[in-house]
Order: C-alpha cells, then structure tokens, then sequence
C-alpha cells in the first residue's frame, strides 16, 4: 500500500494538471499577462512519412523547445534548420523576444 505522502508515478493526465497548475501560478506571480502558445511541426516525406519534428511552446515571451527531432537518414539537409526557423516565426508572431533550447550537440 502507498503511503499518501509518498511520490508515486505520475500519469499522463497527472502531467497535463501539473502543466496547468503550473502556468496558473506563474501567471499570476509573474505579472505577465500571457497564455502558452503551442507551436507544433511536423515534417513528412514525400510518402507521408514523418522525417522530423518540433514541439514547443511560447510562454511569457520565450519560445522554449521541448522536442526537436529530425530522422538520422535526413540530417544534413537543413530540415532541423527550417524546423526551427519556421518555430522562430510563430513564436515572434506570438511576441516572443526569446529562444529556449538545449541539446546534446
């Protein structure tokens, strides 16, 4: 039996209200008045294939990169380069001023 003060595993739903919970309280500390902006792409071959992809989100002003992604074979060929650059528009369409990213590279 778990005890109730224990951590356990969170789930996919315990995720989503972390989130949410999360971007209440910064909104209403921050001062910011904001909302997350989802940025979401995907890049497809000419078979329909996903080759490459980018999730994001902007958040008071910030576009911060949570998943980049382009398939072994493709990389090389700017795909990554336009994934981003393509994110960077949205975002500053959105009023962003800023980039989040880490990578192992």
């Amino acid at each position: 039996m778990e005890r109730a003060d224990a951590p356990a595993a969170a789930n996919a739903e315990d995720a989503r209200e972390l989130c949410a919970l999360l971007s209440a309280f910064n909104r209403a500390s921050s001062g910011f008045d904001f909302e997350d902006v989802p940025v979401r792409l995907a890049w497809r071959d000419e078979q329909g294939e996903l080759r490459g992809g980018l999730l994001a989100d902007v958040c008071a002003g910030w576009l911060q990169v949570h998943v980049l992604w382009v398939d072994p074979e493709r990389r090389g060929r700017g795909i990554g380069q336009r994934l981003l650059a393509d994110a960077e528009t949205q975002a500053r369409d959105a009023g962003a001023c800023g980039v989040m990213l880490d990578t192992f590279d």
